[in-house]
């Protein structure tokens, strides 16, 4: 294939290239009598002067043919930029989606649990003092920070409200007398995974639509000319 033109390595989303419609060689437009140039092509212009006495037919049949010959050129190079972006677009999302994935299982751990942070060394007192017992009040609503909303305003899609002096129970659960459920921190973090995949997947199955919407395109182009001979 010849150089691609400068106009054609500008696009660089699969969604921004100009298609070009696919013309058969049987088509009036690619005649001299029928003859009508493509507004998409950035080629050079052809004229055609009817009353030049030393113009013979054979001459305006060869501009004809080298000026769609250079058109196909053109829409070919189209279309292979157009297939060169989108497998590029679909294999940036494929990994994107691979690294999730593994960040994901890397959170989680081995064994399914999340992966606990140090723990922060304590400096040894000077003096003897009473150190309160670990199961103490205070620790526990200290290290026992309750999640951002439960299983059921979750699924309602509503704020989560909690009860005065409990964090275990929202407002909602307790008016309508169910039981409440918090999720971990692991369990919120396979939860935004999984969101994550879902829209790579999403993604992924919108480019191949586009794909398969351009493929008919060309299809239904290529019958259209046939049709109309």
């Amino acid at each position: 294939m010849s150089q691609i033109p400068s106009h054609i390595l500008a696009w660089k989303k699969s969604f921004k290239v100009v298609h070009m419609e696919q013309i058969p060689a049987g088509d009036p437009r690619r005649t001299v009598q029928g003859f009508e140039a493509d507004p998409l092509f950035h080629g050079p212009a052809l004229r055609i002067d009817y009353n030049d006495p030393y113009e013979q037919d054979e001459d305006r049949s060869k501009k004809v043919t080298r000026y769609w010959a250079a058109r196909d050129v053109e829409r070919e190079q189209r279309t292979h930029r157009y297939d060169e972006l989108l497998g590029a677009e679909m294999q940036a999302s494929i990994l994107r989606c691979e690294a999730e994935q593994a960040a994901k299982e890397g959170m989680a751990g081995p064994s399914g649990k999340g992966k606990e942070a140090p723990k922060t060394p304590r400096r040894t007192p000077r003096k003897a003092a009473i150190v309160p017992p670990s199961d103490s009040k205070e620790e526990k609503e200290d290290g026992d920070e309750a999640p951002p909303s439960c299983v059921e305003c979750l699924r309602k899609r509503i704020t989560c409200i909690p009860q005065p002096g409990k964090k275990r129970s929202c407002m909602a659960c307790y008016k309508r007398k169910i039981r409440c459920d918090f999720l971990d921190k692991t369990a919120w973090a396979v939860l935004e995974g999984s969101r994550r995949m879902a829209e790579s997947v999403r993604e992924l199955a919108g480019m191949e639509k586009r794909r398969e919407y351009f493929r008919l395109e060309l299809k239904w182009g290529v019958g259209r000319g046939s049709g109309g001979l």
